[in-house]
């Protein structure tokens, strides 16, 4: 029997030979409906959308200034808590003007209200026309023009903030009127450089623009603290110390200027969590950043991965969900969220938020990879999983070669594996750690019992891996990827104490999210040196709780049933009763 999903209807290719049928788009639109369309009962009245600005200005002046005045206005209207207010991100798919069918934008959006709008700047002026329409009929509520010199517009989104905010009957509390009253800067051109900042998509360009408006306004705290949190993204690119320390250091002086200022709370929160891993403090800054700015979408994705690293993972997920509600259309935000139910085990609601964000995002390579995956999960079948990333083009660092390599692996094909190998040219997989394509060679070698080209490959690996370590000796990660390859090697007391020295540095304790990562590599690695007691030990503990070896696999094992019965890595535990015993059972329900 063929059991009907309306996902897969929606998705799987095996359906495709009926696509443009009229019947079966007919039944598509019946049982399976675009999961990001709320019913129109879940629409709140005092919800909006702020669609991207038309920029009329001519050609030499356009460079984001009216995408900066779209940003800006969501920044203020994010502080309203009596609103609803879809972030930027989901908007921007409705980038085009021409041709917008309103009611279905709000739909997807689940609002009630968008604003539509045009900026012109010519000049020393700034032309603004804007107007509220009711998504549910279409029909034109309130427009307005503004002809501003560009130093009079600096209090322009505040001023309209408040009159989407009376237009939508919304509560201004006393707090958020005095907060909407604050001028960011007194300075024009510091203010045209960072609303040309905020719509400039290159990080480092936008960078740039709002030092400069620090440079010619030293008081200009939103600019810090919009340079702060692009620092961090650039650091989070690369090995970038000291963007790391700049971004710390500009998220500092914004709350120094600006002690309540929520961007700035938000900035110095992401430099606690990402740079210093000091979550607790990271938490706190989050919270106040989200107190007074609730319809931040951001935010909310940053506590959820907070809250898991406590353990907390119901109130993840509702994290998580919140900020969803916020952002339904962006699909780095469904990914993160479909991770989450990845690592808590269930299969089946993981798959469909990774078959959602395909419907965001048609060519995600990560989604189909996840979905490939979770083929091994839940049927056991790693050969299904390698069609799903059939035609996937590698990205530089390969990583998409290496999943389809794992995937042969657990297939037990081992010529496969070794042909994805050598198909890719590069030394080096990944773009920011050091993984070498001769560890996974040698590895290969060894499950198909070549010891002596196991043992070349390898060692052929360990420099690499050994310099890593001893230039981030505080790095859990690289420790427990070099004391996994000791193992592999047969050097069965470094390779305990790397693995070991791992879990101090980021024990479950203090990370129960990457916490039992490392306790999962450990298990292997005692599966690999013949500690089998405490091998399995290890085992009966991991697969009841949430699986954060999942969001590791270049490193640490995932700890599955499913895997465990098709790794040949756990080979040598198939004898054991004990292991037995785990293989034969259910997987055991994780415990959140």
């Amino acid at each position: 029997t063929y059991t009907l999903d309306p996902a897969d209807l929606k998705l799987d290719p095996d359906w495709d030979s009926l696509r443009g049928d009229p019947r079966f788009e007919a039944l598509l639109a019946r049982v399976a409906p675009n999961a990001s369309e709320p019913a129109a009962t879940d629409v709140k009245e005092k919800s909006i959308a702020v669609l991207p600005f038309e920029d009329l200005s001519d050609n030499r002046d356009r460079s984001g200034f009216g995408a900066g005045i779209q940003a800006d206005l969501l920044t203020s209207l994010a502080q309203i808590h009596d609103l609803k207010v879809i972030s930027r991100t989901s908007v921007m798919a409705y980038q085009n003007a021409d041709g917008r069918n309103i009611q279905a934008i709000g739909r997807a959006l689940g609002v009630a209200k968008l604003l539509e709008g045009s900026v012109r700047r010519a000049g020393t002026r700034v032309l603004v026309n804007i107007q509220l329409i009711d998504a549910r009929n279409d029909r034109h509520l309130w427009a307005e023009r503004y002809d501003r010199t560009v130093a009079d517009s600096i209090d322009l989104q505040s001023e309209l903030a408040t009159q989407i905010a009376v237009a939508l009957k919304a509560t201004l509390a006393p707090e958020e009127k005095a907060r909407l009253g604050v001028e960011p800067t007194t300075n024009s051109d510091a203010y045209v450089l960072y609303l040309t900042a905020l719509g400039t998509k290159d990080e480092n360009a936008a960078e740039k623009l709002c030092v400069q408006a620090t440079a010619i306004d030293p008081t200009f705290a939103l600019a810090y603290a919009r340079a702060s949190r692009l620092n961090s993204v650039i650091s989070s690119q690369g090995e970038y110390h000291e963007r790391k320390a700049k971004a710390r250091a500009q998220a500092e002086e914004a709350l120094r200027l600006s002690p309540s200022l929520s961007e700035g709370h938000m900035a110095l929160g992401v430099c606690l969590y990402l740079a210093d891993k000091e979550y607790g403090a990271a938490l706190r800054e989050f919270e106040i950043a989200a107190a007074t700015s609730p319809n931040n979408s951001e935010v909310y994705t940053y506590i959820a991965g907070l809250y898991r690293r406590q353990g907390r993972w119901r109130e993840s997920l509702a994290s998580f969900d919140r900020a969803l509600s916020l952002d339904p259309r962006n699909a780095g935000f469904t990914f993160a969220a479909a991770r989450n139910y990845l690592y808590l085990r269930d299969w089946v609601t993981a798959t469909n938020r990774f078959r959602h964000v395909l419907e965001l995002e048609p060519g995600d390579v990560a989604a189909k990879m996840a979905l490939a995956g979770l083929e091994v999960l839940r049927n056991a079948d790693p050969f299904t999983g390698m069609k799903i990333l059939q035609g996937t083009p590698n990205s530089r660092g390969g990583i998409e070669g290496l999943e389809r390599w794992d995937l042969a692996m657990m297939d037990r094909d081992y010529t496969t594996a070794e042909n994805i190998l050598s198909e890719f040219k590069g030394e080096n997989f990944f773009e920011i750690r050091e993984c070498p394509k001769t560890l996974y060679q040698g590895r290969t070698a060894l499950a198909r019992g070549d010891r002596a080209s196991a043992e070349r490959y390898l060692s052929a690996a360990l420099p690499a891996l050994e310099v890593s370590v001893r230039d981030h000796p505080d790095d859990a990660n690289r420790r427990a990827g070099l004391g996994l390859l000791y193992a592999y090697m047969g050097r069965k007391e470094d390779a305990i104490r790397e693995s070991r020295t791992a879990m101090e540095l980021e024990p479950e304790s203090q990370n129960a999210f990457h916490g039992s990562s490392w306790a999962a590599n450990l298990a292997l690695v005692y599966a690999l040196v013949g500690e089998q007691d405490s091998a399995i030990t290890l085992i009966e503990r991991l697969l009841s709780i949430p699986d954060g070896a999942l969001s590791n696999s270049e490193s640490s094992p995932g700890m599955t049933l499913a895997e465990m019965r098709l790794r040949w890595e756990w080979d040598s535990l198939r004898s054991n009763p004990r292991f037995q015993k785990i293989l034969a059972a259910p997987e055991p329900a994780t415990r959140y």
